[in-house]
């Protein structure tokens, strides 16, 4: 408990600072023409994959998921740039944004301000459920991870997965292409609403049972922290970078604090 006591005030300090610095003001308004063809094929090209890969039981499971991921990101980056050409794809990114390694520093370290605020709703949460004697399942990422560790390969494998490419992937698909297609439509702000909710309840599993209530709760208040900075950036790799962190640390809580 100490432990998250600390990780609140660093998350505090760093809320000032980036206040006083100016960080929380209103962004300018950018907009990036999502034709609607990209969005579909964006998320059928993803559940596409999953279920082809899927019959592909002779490979396990771990290398089958980063088999995956890497034609998921190939496939995204290729159909994106067919639609928006080199030139949008790279603007959907924010390749072209200046101060891109500190935009990024920037996102590793919004996790010391987002993980406590989510921490601490999530405990909320669970109380509640735990009081009303509710059974609390793990996440499914979490149990993909408890079962790698038995092998140090597979988890090596699901360790670059989770925290290398199913941030990138993640946030391609829900900042760069929905969250971008809503505000062709929306304001910014409830683009970044409904992104959010799409994001949090794209994780839902019924095999979670009544953990997913705890689940979608935290993933939307983080795919908020997310949007809001890829709209206060400029760039989809601050956002990475936050998404990155969360998914790290969540890993190491998972090692070192629940055994």
């Amino acid at each position: 408990m100490l432990f998250f006591f600390g990780l609140s005030l660093v998350g505090l300090a760093l809320f000032l600072t980036a206040r006083r610095r100016g960080f929380f003001k209103r962004p300018e308004a950018w907009q990036i023409i999502i034709p609607p063809p990209l969005i579909w094929g964006g998320f059928f090209l993803y559940f596409a994959l999953a279920f082809f890969m899927s019959f592909l039981t002779w490979i396990p499971g771990q290398l089958r998921e980063l088999l995956l991921q890497l034609t998921l990101i190939i496939s995204l980056v290729f159909l994106t740039g067919l639609h928006l050409k080199k030139t949008g794809l790279k603007k959907l990114l924010g390749l072209k944004e200046p101060d891109l390694l500190k935009k990024i520093l920037t996102g590793i370290l919004s996790w010391f301000v987002i993980f406590p605020a989510i921490f601490f709703f999530s405990e909320i949460v669970d109380s509640l459920l735990s009081r009303l004697h509710l059974p609390l399942p793990d996440q499914v990422a979490v149990s993909y991870v408890k079962t790698a560790l038995k092998e140090p390969f597979l988890f090596a494998l699901a360790l670059v997965e989770v925290v290398f490419f199913t941030p990138f992937i993640e946030e391609f698909l829900f900042r760069a292409l929905l969250q971008n297609f809503l505000k062709n439509h929306l304001p910014r702000l409830a683009a970044i609403l409904g992104s959010s909710l799409v994001f949090a309840l794209f994780h839902f599993a019924p095999q979670q049972g009544w953990a997913n209530l705890t689940i979608i709760l935290a993933l939307f208040l983080l795919s908020l922290a997310l949007g809001f900075l890829y709209e206060k950036q400029k760039t989809l790799f601050g956002a990475i970078a936050l998404h990155a962190a969360f998914n790290l640390f969540t890993i190491l809580h998972l090692l070192f604090f629940l055994k």
